[in-house]
């Protein structure tokens, strides 16, 4: 299949699903489209209306992709003020054209999690940690506070009835099991960034998976977390946002 005709049902799954990822067969690693964010109209939508914002100082910017988008933080989190920037579909190239919108917040925590929309692009590893670290740095430069979780897994029939349709020839167990080995390299490389940048890094596939997979209880797609899921990781969080 075209890679057009991909990155086409790409943006056609945001819209429909305010969906994380999509299904590429193997390319290889490439360069990102610099201005794919761009076509996202999620980002377009949310980014306008960070205009409109009137709160600062929060004590915690949720960043990222869907995974942060979907949840109610401040119900999730409890006692802290919370200013949610996560945006479905987002990789860590959009993310880094709109950090100076989350340091203008001045907040005392930027607690980030994505990478799997990256993934699924089949953007190359080191541009992604290259995207992370710049991000790091770049609050840490400016007195904020650092957590990063780890990529989550997708489950193992994350798109299965899209590549039933479109390419039946593909083992979408073994094709989401290689891609989640992607994400495990990933997370092993992003947490030795976070030791070096002196930012916490918190592995919620320890919580959340087996194997190689998201465990099917904490997903209500096989990608995005459900309710139990989320609970998880709340708990997680306050474990270190209670320590610091």
């Amino acid at each position: 299949m075209h890679l057009n005709k991909i990155k086409s049902f790409f943006l056609w799954l945001l819209l429909i699903f305010s969906s994380s990822g999509f299904f590429t067969p193997n390319y290889g690693e490439m360069p990102p489209d610099s201005s794919l964010y761009l076509k996202n109209p999620v980002y377009r939508f949310e980014t306008k209306m960070y205009k409109l914002n009137k709160l600062r100082h929060p004590d915690i910017v949720m960043f990222g992709d869907s995974h942060i988008q979907s949840a109610r933080w401040n119900e999730l989190l409890g006692d802290f003020k919370i200013i949610n920037r996560g945006i479905a579909g987002d990789g860590t190239e959009g993310m880094k054209h709109r950090l100076s919108d989350v340091i203008k917040l001045a907040p005392k925590i930027v607690i980030i999690e994505a990478g799997i929309n990256d993934v699924y692009n089949w953007v190359g590893e080191n541009i992604i940690l290259s995207n992370f670290e710049y991000i790091i740095k770049t609050l840490k430069a400016n007195k904020i506070k650092v957590i990063v979780n780890s990529i989550i897994f997708a489950g193992k029939r994350w798109g299965e009835n899209w590549i039933k349709e479109h390419q039946p020839d593909l083992d979408v167990v073994k094709y989401n099991r290689e891609r989640n080995k992607v994400v495990k390299k990933l997370n092993s490389k992003l947490k030795k960034i976070c030791e070096r940048n002196d930012a916490i890094f918190i592995d919620l596939n320890k919580r959340l998976s087996s194997g190689y997979f998201l465990k099917d209880e904490y997903t209500r797609d096989q990608l995005h977390l459900n309710a139990q899921g989320y609970k998880i990781w709340a708990r997680e969080l306050l474990r270190v946002l209670n320590k610091n």
